[in-house]
């Protein structure tokens, strides 16, 4: 789908096909790893009722060899991307909560009884933070809602630099739920969280 805003992102579509019928209900979703907040911005545009909670700490780490070519980014780069998902989420700010934290601190800043119908986590892709946030993120989801995950898969996964795909498949076992996997090019993986 095109607009006048542009092309929607390959990974939006994954999402909102998981919540497909669901569009004029007030949904909780949360994202994890903003950046520029194209994503999030979508989502708010086509579902009209959802809140979003999205959660970035906007904090250049200097760290290539974990996180490729967004660890090589400085300060600078970081402010003007805040600066752009907040111009981007400005018409939906009634909608948005925004928590500059990593995702465990954010986490920790909730309600304990705030849960969400979407999860999507697209922060750092290194194995030790995708299993950590994992467990923790999935306590978060609502019962018939789905943890997400970007970059599964892609180029620097199966190179080994990242560890998104090992984390996910393996706590899925570890949750006995399976792993959904949108078309190869959108690199979203899905957990549904049994009702």
């Amino acid at each position: 789908m095109r607009t006048p805003l542009g092309k929607i992102p390959r990974h939006t579509h994954v999402l909102l096909s998981l919540l497909a019928g669901r569009e004029q209900e007030k949904l909780r979703i949360a994202e994890i790893g903003v950046y520029h907040g194209m994503n999030a911005s979508w989502l708010a545009r086509m579902l009209p009722q959802a809140n979003l909670t999205l959660i970035d700490p906007y904090l250049a780490f200097a760290q290539p060899e974990k996180h490729g070519k967004l660890g090589t980014q400085g300060q600078t780069e970081f402010d003007g991307a805040l600066l752009m998902a907040i111009g981007a989420l400005r018409p939906f700010a009634p909608r948005v909560q925004w928590i500059f934290a990593d995702d465990l601190n954010a986490e920790q800043q909730l309600p304990p009884w705030v849960v969400f119908d979407l999860v999507f986590l697209d922060h750092l892709h290194d194995a030790e933070t995708v299993e950590n946030s994992l467990p923790v993120w999935w306590n978060r989801v609502w019962p018939g809602g789905y943890l997400s995950l970007h970059d599964y898969g892609g180029t620097l996964d199966k190179q080994g630099m990242w560890g998104v795909k090992k984390s996910v498949d393996a706590f899925a076992e570890q949750v006995g739920v399976p792993v959904a996997v949108g078309p190869s090019k959108s690199l979203v993986a899905s957990m549904q969280k049994p009702v």
